[in-house]
C-alpha cells in the first residue's frame, strides 16, 4: 500500500532528519519514531534542543511540546532509554517511511542516522529489545496528546 503524503509532512520530516544543533561532538541530536498504519504514519521528533514535534502524514501535527515540563520530562527518558541501547541501533542511509504495522526508530547522533526497526505489536508486547524504547517513546506522545486536549478544552470554554 502506497501512503499519499502530504507535502508539508514530507518537508517537515525532512527537516528532522537533516536537523543540526550545537550538540557536543557523540551527543544524541534527535529521536525520530516512526509507525505506519493501514492509512498513514506518525512521525514523532525528540530533538536536544527540547523541541518536541509529532507529524501525521495527511498533513496534521503539533509542535512546540517541549517547551511544556510533561512532554519534555517525558523526552528526556526517552533519550535515556535510546542511550541505554544504543548498540541496537545501525547506522543507516534508509529513511523511507515505515510500512503499515512497522515501527522505525531513528537516532541522530553528529551527521550520522541511526536505525532500527520492529513490528509494532512486538513493540507494543514488550516481545523486542527495543520495547523499553518504543515505551518511552509513546509515553512522549500521550503527554502531547494531553497537552493539545488541555489546549483544546481551554480554546472550548466560554469566556466569563
Amino acid at each position: 500500500m502506497a501512503y499519499q503524503l502530504d507535502p508539508k509532512y514530507v518537508k517537515l520530516r525532512e527537516e528532522a532528519f537533516h536537523w543540526n544543533s550545537e550538540a557536543p561532538q557523540g551527543a544524541l541530536r534527535g529521536v525520530i519514531m516512526e509507525t505506519g498504519y493501514e492509512h498513514g504514519i506518525i512521525t514523532l521528533a525528540a530533538m536536544s534542543d527540547s523541541s518536541i514535534s509529532v507529524y501525521f502524514s495527511h498533513g496534521a501535527g503539533m509542535i512546540g511540546a517541549g517547551s511544556h515540563e510533561r512532554p519534555a520530562a517525558a523526552a528526556r527518558n526517552l533519550a535515556v532509554g535510546v542511550a541505554r541501547n544504543m548498540e541496537l541501533f545501525k547506522k543507516t542511509s534508509d529513511t523511507k517511511v515505515p510500512k503499515p504495522g512497522e515501527t522505525k526508530f531513528y537516532v541522530l547522533v553528529d551527521k550520522e542516522i541511526l536505525g532500527a526497526s520492529a513490528k509494532e505489536e512486538e513493540l507494543g508486547e514488550n516481545k523486542h529489545k527495543l520495547s523499553p524504547v518504543f515505551h518511552a517513546a509513546h509515553a512522549v506522545l500521550a503527554e502531547v496528546r494531553r497537552l493539545h486536549e488541555q489546549a483544546q478544552m481551554q480554546q472550548q470554554r466560554p469566556e466569563d
